[in-house]
């Protein structure tokens, strides 16, 4: 998903994979996160949600690099189709 978000630019996903940024783009990161408990069902983040939702740091990372909320949703979509 990620991979997919940053048109695989490999500096950008090897920055967001291994970075814990702050969130202060709480909207996006929210929108991607319900969007991905949807759309991912067999990733059942919904039954585990107080310790699933803590361990998203990659949707964090993502919000704060600045990559638009819709680009991440697509990606989440593309993702958890394959």
């Amino acid at each position: 998903i990620v991979s997919i978000a940053t048109n695989s630019n490999n500096r950008q996903v090897e920055r967001i994979m291994k970075a814990r940024m702050g969130l202060f783009r709480h909207e996006c990161y929210k929108a991607a996160v319900e969007h991905l408990a949807d759309t991912c069902p067999q990733l059942e983040l919904r039954q585990q949600f107080g310790y699933a939702f803590k361990h998203l740091y990659a949707f964090v990372n993502l919000c704060e690099e600045s990559v638009p909320t819709e680009t991440i949703l697509e990606a989440i979509t593309k993702g958890c189709s394959q």
